[in-house]
């Protein structure tokens, strides 16, 4: 949708991080079931509208598409995109490995950094922070997930550089 419609929602209806991270937006519609045999957790919800909450600011800054977009309709396909946000030197990379692909990693090229810079990485499923220049990232990283259906939040920021 960000191609299109910078400014969007869509309904979410589950909170494991791949259903609820596919459909962040500018906003979401939420439809969680909280009482029956498809009950959500409380807890969980909190932690998917704290999530949200966080990670919705991104949503404002520079698009970028980090896989093709040939066939990203099929669930053979991983697809990711980078949310940039120049003025406040950070942004987000957002991953999906989806249900029926079979490589277990993909490089993606970052864009709008400044290569001379150092950026901190933070992979928030992982718990794990990096750093690695801008033009390390802008000539590609690896991500990688185990199986799908799953997804990557990496958040970074700018620590060294020109200002």
């Amino acid at each position: 949708m960000n191609f299109y419609l910078p400014i969007h929602g869509s309904a979410i209806y589950k909170t494991d991080d791949y259903t609820f991270r596919s459909g962040l937006g500018t906003t979401t519609v939420t439809g969680w079931e909280v009482t029956g045999s498809y009950s959500e957790s409380i807890l969980k919800i909190q932690e998917s509208n704290r999530e949200f909450k966080l990670l919705r600011p991104y949503f404002y800054g520079d698009y970028y598409p980090l896989t093709g977009t040939d066939d990203i309709t099929t669930d053979k396909v991983w697809l990711a995109y980078q949310l940039n946000r120049p003025d406040q030197k950070d942004g987000i990379v957002l991953a999906f490995r989806r249900k029926d692909n079979t490589k277990e990693s993909i490089q993606v090229k970052l864009r709008g950094l400044d290569e001379s810079a150092v950026y901190e990485l933070y992979y928030k499923d992982q718990d794990i922070r990096k750093r690695s220049s801008g033009k390390e990232l802008m000539n590609g990283i690896d991500i990688s997930l185990p199986q799908g259906p799953s997804s990557l939040l990496i958040k970074y920021n700018k620590i060294e550089g020109k200002e």
